[in-house]
């Protein structure tokens, strides 16, 4: 890993949720890839934590223990970001070794929205011209998955009812976004998630969008503390008439 992405020495600390769940690295890339007027990221020490988190192994997630969604979502979100901003990690040896072991990983621990997330973050991948094994049988298992679940969500309820749908915005293709803003948290984010928050701000440019993520960083100094749920946890935080999550 390339040391020294910037040099404040800030010391980081963080909270630790249900299932001790980390930050939110899987999509940490939509807030990375933002940039000031000198062509610079907009939020240089959520690049500096990234540098101080992974593990030996190449990988980012969990530390307490071993779960491929949580570890290869994180994992290929940190690649990404790294790689807009030139930068190169172990990490893609390590989602190739792993990629995998999605077959055999308890799925009742999956991250939520991982069939949606995860396909959106191969795209990208593919885009930086990553090199993966994208045409792994598991992969397209999860295209599959994927499909299933957008051809059951109707946009309109998405883009007009507070679910926790919205907790997996970055994976929806083609909503409007007008809509999406009128369901805006008072602290301006989208769902409480900064991850959500960023792909909005990315299409909308959303001042209170913008100070929600500001705020986020500056208070945890480039850690997120919304942790990306697992469908565990989600259960038992969606309400009755929100859409399933399975």
């Amino acid at each position: 890993m390339r040391e020294g992405i910037v040099t404040d020495g800030s010391n980081f600390t963080f909270y630790q949720l249900t299932l001790n769940l980390l930050s939110s690295f899987s999509l940490s890339y939509s807030i990375l890839e933002f940039q000031n007027a000198n062509g610079c990221p907009q939020f240089p020490n959520c690049l500096q934590w990234i540098a101080d988190n992974q593990h030996s192994d190449g990988s980012w997630g969990l530390h307490s223990f071993f779960l491929a969604h949580d570890r290869l979502l994180n994992t290929l979100g940190c690649v990404i970001a790294l790689k807009t901003w030139n930068f190169i990690c172990a990490g893609v040896s390590f989602v190739e070794k792993n990629i995998n072991k999605l077959e055999y990983d308890i799925t009742d621990h999956m991250t939520v929205g991982f069939e949606v997330l995860f396909p959106i973050l191969l795209e990208m991948a593919q885009e930086l011209q990553i090199e993966l094994p994208y045409d792994a049988p598991i992969l397209q298992d999860i295209y599959a998955q994927r499909k299933l679940k957008l051809s059951k969500i109707p946009k309109e309820v998405l883009q007009n009812e507070f679910t926790t749908l919205l907790f997996s915005l970055e994976g929806q293709k083609g909503v409007v976004w007008e809509k999406i803003l009128k369901l805006q948290c008072e602290d301006g984010s989208i769902f409480y998630s900064p991850a959500a928050t960023a792909y909005a701000y990315i299409h909308t440019r959303d001042e209170n969008c913008l100070k929600y993520l500001t705020d986020v960083v500056e208070k945890f100094n480039g850690g997120e503390k919304n942790a990306a749920m697992s469908k565990e946890v989600a259960r038992e935080t969606s309400t009755s008439d929100e859409i399933p999550i399975e």
